[in-house]
């Protein structure tokens, strides 16, 4: 999200499972113009930080998930969802 931020298409299609999960994280809110806006995150447990999943619990994208598999040694985000409100 950090390069999408920055305009960094490239490389931040690098760390996604499928391109389609950029414009996912557009439509949710996770681009950050200007970057660190200061996001709080919910973390099930400290490893979580680098495995996910991750939930945003304030700002723009507050609600949103990314949730992360692994390939060849790095975590690449492979599901972007905003959970309905009941």
């Amino acid at each position: 999200m950090y390069n999408l931020s920055l305009g960094r298409e490239k490389e931040a299609g690098k760390l996604v499972t499928e391109p389609g999960l950029l414009e996912q994280a557009r439509k949710y809110g996770l681009v950050q113009k200007p970057p660190g806006q200061g996001w709080l995150l919910e973390l099930p447990d400290p490893r979580a930080e680098q495995s996910g999943p991750l939930t945003v619990v304030s700002g723009s994208a507050q609600g949103v998930t990314v949730e992360f598999v692994q390939r060849d040694g790095q975590w690449l985000a492979s599901k972007i969802y905003r959970k309905e409100k009941s």
